[in-house]
């Protein structure tokens, strides 16, 4: 058995410079050298993944919002904050009930090379998102996700999960729905049953892994450790509510008996594909029940 020489300089460098572009970051300048600025985080348990649709915990969040890039985000030194174009050629256009949003991206931004392009260049287009959103609505996925997005109420995305769950098909990504369309190769329209005014903060992926920079030990410094451990406490907490309202749902759609709760004033509160399926109709949340029935039904 012949032993290994270590990796000659040169080499270290090349491997740091590969290593960086699987992240989408720049190689280092002066790989060769230890880098005068470097930060090693330390996670308390290791990431479960790197696919966004399927991640509920808080660790591989963090790694992955700083690995694909939404519409929009935020600048998080601006006072007050903002949010800002990231892939967008600018901010969106809303309709004045806020139902209709449009966005347009910027032509010219690439994917990382990949076998799967056979060696040519991927442009990044306004299908992409319409893909990379219809996964969170695909049953087959289970996405932690999927619950908050479903409560925006995007026409027609909905009815096209349900009919994946009931005709126990897989999800139809080719057709179109009204909700989330690509208008042409650059240009992403979402159209909601309800105003949605606060849309784009769903857009710009509420990413509270970016913290403020420490370095003062006075007041500042106090306050700005404040800040990070309340936004870390944060994260935990919006990670454990996404988490739990998924596994209710999944709980409620593997259930073969119908399901349906009803608030004090006769709206729906809970449903399942059972239910629907058990009363011949569909009962969204929120809906009225004695719009849906009769009143001797209503009222049981």
């Amino acid at each position: 058995m012949t032993s290994r020489n270590p990796p000659s300089p040169h080499r270290r460098a090349t491997l740091k410079a590969m290593a960086a572009a699987t992240l989408g970051l720049p190689p280092l300048a002066g790989a060769q050298t230890t880098p005068a600025k470097v930060l090693r985080y330390a996670f308390p348990i290791a990431e479960t993944g790197m696919d966004p649709v399927a991640l509920s915990d808080l660790y591989s969040r963090i790694l992955t919002a700083h690995i694909f890039e939404n519409f929009y985000d935020y600048d998080h030194l601006a006072r007050p904050f903002k949010i800002r174009p990231c892939t967008a050629a600018g901010m969106p256009e809303v309709s004045e009930d806020f139902r209709t949003y449009t966005v347009r991206i910027k032509p010219g931004i690439y994917f990382q090379d990949d076998p799967v392009f056979k060696g040519s260049k991927r442009e990044l287009v306004a299908q992409d998102y319409v893909y990379s959103w219809k996964r969170f609505f695909d049953p087959r996925w289970k996405a932690p996700a999927f619950a908050t997005l479903n409560e925006l109420k995007m026409l027609g995305m909905g009815a096209l999960r349900d009919a994946a769950l009931k005709d126990k098909k897989p999800f139809d990504y080719d057709t179109e729905v009204e909700g989330m369309r690509a208008l042409d190769r650059y240009t992403v329209r979402f159209r909601f049953a309800e105003p949605q005014p606060r849309f784009i903060q769903t857009m710009a992926g509420g990413d509270l892994s970016v913290t403020v920079p420490v370095g003062l030990e006075d007041e500042i410094g106090q306050l700005g450790r404040s800040f990070n451990s309340m936004a870390e406490r944060l994260r935990d907490a919006f990670s454990q509510v996404e988490l739990e309202k998924n596994r209710i749902e999944i709980l409620l759609n593997d259930l073969s008996e119908g399901v349906l709760g009803i608030s004090a004033d006769g709206r729906v509160t809970i449903t399942n594909p059972a239910a629907a399926e058990l009363l011949g109709r569909d009962l969204p949340i929120g809906a009225e029940l004695g719009r849906a029935f009769p009143y001797d039904i209503a009222n049981v």
